[in-house]
């Protein structure tokens, strides 16, 4: 081609500048809109020998006609058109543009003199076949020629697609993952993921989710748009199983047509997938978690009906048993011999404890299935509370432990119903009697601005930190050694905490191990926060008291542990023998002594450390020993035993209300010579004894 110059050195503009300025150096001007390059402005020279060899995307549109040159970092942008724009005129270099952006940009710049730029700036362009979304940052100049006015426009631009595509589609999966966690029901996660799908639609332009052949959702008018879409723009997408059992699925979506399908593209439907199905593996973990819920709630129901029904058929025998015994209690002379008497007295004492337990598990499971009935009444806080705590006074004061009161004035009506605020006195003094042996128990009254505060405090064995949490807790039972029984159900406080929060009030404990223990329930003043139609006048009584049941039990614990060893009761009939009984019921404890003493020597003790001390004081024949006690207790008291060379070969008998085989074994695993399960009978142990 004849590049039109009379003067080679004039065209020194045109120096260097890789493939574009050999393309430049080679094209013949003469036919473009420009003219012969030895005939162009200075300043359209001094401008293309900067655009040349600069490492950056430029491109210069010149003259009224806006005739394209660009340099070769530029050439990606226009793709498939490279070179053959080079020399054109932008109207025909970028003629999809053309009248529906840049020519306003370029005559704009011109007109006014003033640059022009923007950071993401959307072009559609056509550079690769088809109508491709493009994004850039860009800086418009304008390059002034001899005259002063503006002969070009100088564009300096950088291509931001990938990262603006990119960022786009990311947030698109943050959101995705976002609603993953709400998702409830299979169903539910496709609705979810499909919605988000929705809402940003540049990337996915519909979508279709399939579980088991089954359409879930889709977006709107997808059916639609999938008719009318182009094969090469739908894409099916294999959903795998959500885990075992899992369902498989398909998800169907549009791909952006002026988006090329390269890798980066299928990545990201790739983990848009991946998304779908962690939305349906938390799905199905929801579904199975609500599934479990739901049956442990159906188990739980029905064990609060059976214990209510139970507990209702135990208060029939239970009351027939009774009241036959406070008749003969009330009637010694209706009984044989003291010792007659005695035992009925034994059966009495130990029937109302039943009867309290049962009473007890028909309380909790009446206030886990909803139907306890309140009676709120105003109440004179101080007199009521230190009036039940009296219940206890003897008792703490024949054990050698203080007891104090104090009250302080509060100044507010505080309402509560008697029946349940007795329980709740009477559970916490007892279990501080049961956990305290020596030093005080204090109660203590006083207000807060809306509340009234009732505390015990014991200066007790105290609760291990890491156990406070769950003090409270249904059938939840703290080992402390140092306890005058380990005899308990759990539940005591677990309903002491039920009958705070049917007040609208809170409990909480706070301890120390080896100081004491104080628990502290707070009821609101007045009776907004109660239900209305369970507020009644006050009635000055008590509708039916268990406080005899309370005082018998703790007494129960005083006759057992505060009896030193040498004080125990031992029977020495003819037989040399001897029987070295160890139970921390006293009860039980004196009727296994007396079913044994026909026959042996017996001496009974309290507690496993008790045992083991005289067993080394004085060898007995055979050791009977219960499980659970205070101190140390069978399975310590077994394995101290058979620590000791001088003990060891004793035989070792161990009394247990865990029935069943299992426990029997578990026994005899841990040395036992044999095991004897609660209750027995002087024929059934007699028979056993023999046997052993």
């Amino acid at each position: 081609m004849n590049i039109g110059s009379r003067d080679p050195a004039s065209l020194t503009f045109l120096a260097g500048g890789g493939e574009m300025g050999s393309r430049m150096r080679a094209i013949d001007w003469a036919r473009t809109p420009l003219g012969p390059s030895d005939e162009w402005a200075q300043s359209l020279r001094s401008t293309v020998s900067m655009l040349l060899p600069s490492k950056a995307q430029i491109i210069v549109f010149w003259g009224p006609e806006f005739v394209v040159l660009y340099n070769d970092a530029y050439r990606p942008v226009f793709g498939a058109k490279h070179p053959h724009v080079l020399g054109q005129p932008g109207r025909a270099a970028w003629s999809e543009i053309w009248d529906t952006q840049l020519r306003e940009l370029l005559e704009g710049v011109v007109r006014t003199g003033e640059a022009f730029s923007a950071r993401d700036l959307l072009f559609e362009v056509e550079r690769n076949g088809f109508l491709e979304e493009t994004y850039f940052d860009v800086s418009y100049d304008p390059v002034r020629v001899e005259s002063g006015g503006v002969g070009g426009v100088f564009c300096i631009v950088t291509e931001t697609t990938e990262r603006v595509v990119g960022q786009r589609r990311m947030a698109l999966l943050r959101n995705l993952a976002e609603r993953n966690a709400t998702a409830r029901t299979a169903r539910d996660a496709c609705v979810l993921a499909t919605e988000v799908l929705a809402a940003n639609p540049a990337d996915v332009t519909f979508a279709l989710a399939h579980l088991d052949d089954e359409l879930q959702s889709a977006t709107p008018a997808a059916g639609h748009r999938l008719a009318q879409a182009d094969p090469d723009h739908v894409k099916t997408l294999a959903i795998p199983p959500s885990g075992t059992g899992g369902r498989a699925g398909r998800l169907v979506v549009g791909i952006n047509s002026r988006r090329p399908f390269d890798d980066h593209y299928r990545s990201f439907l790739d983990l848009v997938v991946d998304q779908f199905t962690t939305a349906l593996v938390n799905a199905r973990a929801y579904e199975e978690e609500r599934r479990r819920a739901e049956a442990l709630a159906a188990l739980d129901r029905a064990k609060t009906v059976f214990f209510s029904n139970v507990s209702h058929e135990f208060r029939t025998p239970l009351t027939l048993m009774l009241g036959p015994l406070e008749d003969l209690v009330t009637r010694p002379a209706a009984l044989a011999s003291q010792e007659d008497h005695e035992l009925v007295r034994v059966i009495h004492r130990n029937g109302l404890r039943l009867l309290k337990l049962v009473n007890t598990l028909l309380e909790f499971s009446r206030i886990e299935a909803g139907r306890v009935r309140a009676r709120f009444e105003p109440v004179d806080f101080c007199a009521l509370t230190t009036e039940l705590a009296s219940t206890f006074r003897s008792t703490f004061e024949l054990a050698g432990l203080s007891f104090t009161t104090e009250c302080h004035a509060l100044g507010a009506p505080v309402y509560v119903d008697r029946d349940m605020w007795e329980k709740i006195v009477l559970n916490l003094l007892s279990n501080a009697f049961k956990f305290t042996l020596d030093g005080s128990i204090g109660i203590r009254i006083r207000p807060t601005p809306d509340r009234a505060i009732f505390e015990v405090t014991d200066t007790g064995a105290g609760i291990p930190a890491e156990e406070l949490l769950r003090i409270f807790d249904r059938f939840h039972r703290v080992e402390i050694p140092r306890a005058r029984s380990h005899e308990g159900s759990g539940i005591g406080l677990a309903l002491v905490s039920e009958l705070v929060k049917l007040h609208g009030g809170e409990i909480s404990a706070a301890s120390k191990v080896g100081e004491g223990t104080t628990f502290t329930v707070s009821i609101p003043f007045g009776e907004s926060h109660l239900p209305a139609d369970q507020i009644a006048p006050s009635s000055g009584s008590v509708r039916a008291s268990e406080r005899q049941a309370y005082v018998d039990e703790a007494s129960g614990w005083l006759r057992g542990v505060e009896q030193a060893p040498e004080a125990a009761m031992a029977v020495e009939p003819p037989s040399t023998a001897r029987v070295l009984l160890a139970d921390d019921n006293a009860d039980m404890a004196d009727y296994a002594r007396r079913i044994l003493s026909d026959r042996w020597s017996v001496n009974t003790v309290h507690n496993g450390r008790d045992a083991l001390r005289v067993a080394r004081e004085r060898r007995p024949d055979v050791i009977v020993t219960d499980i659970m006690m205070p101190e140390l207790d069978g399975v310590g008291l077994l394995r101290e035993v058979r620590a000791d060379a001088e003990l060891a070969s004793i035989p070792v008998i161990m009394l247990s209300a865990r029935a069943g085989e299992e426990a029997r074994i578990e026994g005899l695993v841990a040395g036992a010579d044999d095991y004897l399960v609660k209750p027995f009978s002087a024929r059934t142990s007699s028979r056993e004894s023999t046997r052993s």
